[in-house]
């Protein structure tokens, strides 16, 4: 069922895939539910005695143009009502 919700179809529907689909499907979902969900990684990537490496990554600083916007908004918002249901969103400008 989890899968079907994945791709927003049906039980019914995926059972109508081939079994070589299903299988695939159910696998994939499975490796990335695996997933660290705050860094993304697996446990074995990080174990040697399961073909990973102890440092088989480094933390490095990354910047995100988006991220400093709706940071700003959310500063901004501090000051004003809070309203309950209240999000920030990016929203495309228009090119002009």
């Amino acid at each position: 069922m989890e899968v079907a919700d994945h791709y927003r179809i049906r039980h019914s529907e995926f059972l109508s895939w081939s079994q070589d689909d299903r299988d695939k499907a159910i696998n994939y979902h499975l490796w990335k539910r695996a997933a660290c969900s705050t860094c993304g990684t697996r446990q074995e990537e990080w174990d040697p005695e399961r073909g990973g490496d102890r440092h088989a990554y480094s933390a490095v600083l990354g910047h995100c143009r988006g991220c400093q916007e709706i940071e700003s908004k959310r500063e901004q918002m501090k000051s004003g009502p809070q309203i309950r249901g209240t999000y920030l969103a990016l929203q495309r400008n228009p090119r002009g």
